[in-house]
């Protein structure tokens, strides 16, 4: 399953929008965005009140796009570690170091990286090399700032 599911109680029969979101932890606005968008199905009551379903909101989070899933045009998966191409959050999320410096690496071509559409794909043989060329770069940055 691309999502993570929250566990749902199949012995309640509808969740209304408030608690919903209380569940999943979000607003109720952002509920109420993704009923009004279709992606969320959900029955009105006589009162304007929504009513959703527990199985309406397993095959919600079941349709979800998941970026690691994500393929190019040939069927490939873009961001597959066992080939060498990692998406900037996993990066991040291995290497410990915020999504924004991982983008400013990339824009300033300090680690190897792919465009493909608007995705960027770090490549690399393992994050162990990638977050090596991370520490390489930062020792430069100490050296250029201490003779400065």
């Amino acid at each position: 399953m691309p999502m993570n599911i929250p566990k749902m109680d199949l012995t309640v029969p509808f969740y209304s929008v408030p608690q919903l979101a209380r569940k999943l932890k979000r607003t109720n606005q952002s509920i109420y965005l993704c009923i009004k968008s279709g992606k969320l199905k959900a029955h009105k009551k006589k009162n304007s009140q929504w009513l959703i379903t527990p199985i309406d909101i397993i095959n919600y989070y079941k349709s979800r796009y998941d970026r690691q899933l994500t393929k190019d045009a040939n069927g490939n998966k873009l961001f597959d570690p066992t080939k060498g191409a990692f998406s900037v959050s996993q990066i991040s999320k291995s290497t410990g170091i915020p999504i924004h410096k991982i983008y400013y690496l990339i824009r300033i071509n300090a680690i190897p990286y792919e465009k493909y559409r608007s995705q960027y794909i770090v490549k690399g043989k393992s994050f162990k090399e990638i977050a090596k060329l991370i520490n390489n770069y930062k020792k430069k940055l100490k050296k250029k700032t201490k003779n400065e």
